[in-house]
């Protein structure tokens, strides 16, 4: 159980946890390249918007042109998000730029629920829904690790779990000391 919550708290490391998404990326294993409407973007979802790990490198579409058009109200952005069922905790994010679009992104408690979706600023049109189910294997095996690092995804059971490898831990740390000192030569 220990292993476990050490790889999966090491997912927010810079070194260990950008590499892993790296190669889930990389390898097909975290996002399909096939989410979004047209060529892929440049910029990455982790610039823009609080995401799931395994969104975050997703790249970001870009709106249409946006000569001619006024931006969709705010009301029409949450109502594309509810008709597409995304979970009521998503957040909006709203674009940088004229050419940016809208990120919804839901980090929910189960990883089963998260979602990241992009808004066309000025058509409203969805320009990519990425869910849980698009994940690849690494992607969905990470992201279901972190709900359970975080003792979200099995309700108290989960937090339960990880109460018992903290004192399990402590216990260890403990008796490790005494043991210590019980075998320590004396000083003369």
């Amino acid at each position: 159980g220990l292993l476990f919550f050490v790889l999966t708290g090491m997912l927010w490391t810079g070194f260990w946890g950008n590499g892993v998404q790296h190669l889930a990326t990389s390898t097909g294993q975290g996002y399909p390249p096939s989410i979004w409407v047209g060529d892929a973007p440049q910029s990455l979802t982790e610039d823009v918007a609080e995401s799931a790990w395994a969104a975050q490198k997703v790249p970001v579409p870009l709106s249409g042109n946006a000569q001619g058009y006024e931006q969709v109200s705010i009301d029409d952005v949450v109502t594309t998000g509810l008709h597409r069922e995304l979970h009521p905790s998503y957040t909006v994010y709203f674009p940088r730029s004229e050419t940016g679009s809208f990120t919804l992104s839901a980090f929910p408690d189960q990883a089963r629920d998260e979602a990241t979706m992009y808004v066309d600023q000025y058509t409203g049109a969805v320009l990519a829904d990425y869910r849980y189910d698009d994940y690849g294997l690494v992607g969905k095996w990470m992201a279901t690790g972190i709900t359970i690092h975080k003792g979200l995804e099995f309700g108290l059971l989960n937090q339960l779990f990880g109460l018992l490898i903290c004192i399990g831990l402590v216990g260890i740390i403990v008796s490790g000391f005494f043991l210590w000192r019980r075998r320590k030569p004396q000083q003369h």
